[in-house]
């Protein structure tokens, strides 16, 4: 098992969402070194959802969900200066501040050009994404490399085809038994991700036991 790099598992034994051996959890801890590389290419028919909670940042911006590096039109949003932005193609659209240690869910809905926070539209998205990397969780994804990764709590990803209504990524925060995983099980495309960066991640409370 290589922690970072997909692990596609096969027909096995399930425990309720999640691979015989691994538990579901309220969320999983980054402390500023771990991200998780989805592997999905954001098209512009996606709605991206994610409910977190951004603990700190280091000195420069801290990338939190983010699609597209610096090449191309950037969407995504970051942590920066006491300030949470939710950007549009390099610009701010929107800010949310204070942010710290308070639970948001925001969601890129490409497909109908919406940022949503928490239930109510925020911003518009102006021009038409076009993916050229994979999209990164709690950093940015300049041209492969991870760039400012965020303290941060990730609780729940979506990701659905609006042109469909197809989901087609679900991450599940996980652990296996003794916590040598902790990381993301996607139960739509049936892998296993774990942390591309150093350190490892922190388990949070079994999903049946709430956040203490």
């Amino acid at each position: 098992m290589i922690l970072g790099n997909p692990i596609t598992l096969g027909g096995g034994k399930k425990k309720g969402r999640l691979p015989e051996g691994y538990r579901e959890l309220k969320y999983i801890e980054g402390t500023g070194q771990q991200y998780i590389n989805t592997g999905l290419f954001p098209s512009r028919n996606y709605s991206i959802k994610m409910q977190f909670q951004i603990l700190g940042t280091s000195g420069k911006p801290a990338g939190v969900m983010n699609p597209n590096s610096w090449a191309g039109s950037y969407y995504g949003s970051e942590a920066w200066n006491g300030n949470y932005n939710l950007m549009d193609n390099r610009a701010v659209a929107y800010t949310i501040s204070p942010f710290q240690n308070i639970d948001f869910t925001i969601e890129y809905d490409y497909f109908n050009k919406k940022i949503i926070v928490d239930g109510s539209v925020v911003a518009s998205i102006t021009e038409t994404i076009y993916p050229i990397s994979t999209l990164y969780l709690f950093t940015a994804n300049m041209n492969g490399s991870p760039n400012g990764t965020a303290a941060m709590r990730l609780e729940s990803f979506v990701a659905v085809d609006m042109s469909t209504g197809e989901q087609v990524s679900e991450l599940v925060p996980c652990a296996d038994d003794g916590n040598s995983f902790v990381g993301v099980f996607d139960i739509e495309r049936g892998i296993l991700i774990g942390n591309s960066g150093t350190g490892a991640f922190v388990a949070g409370p079994d999903a049946e036991q709430g956040i203490a």
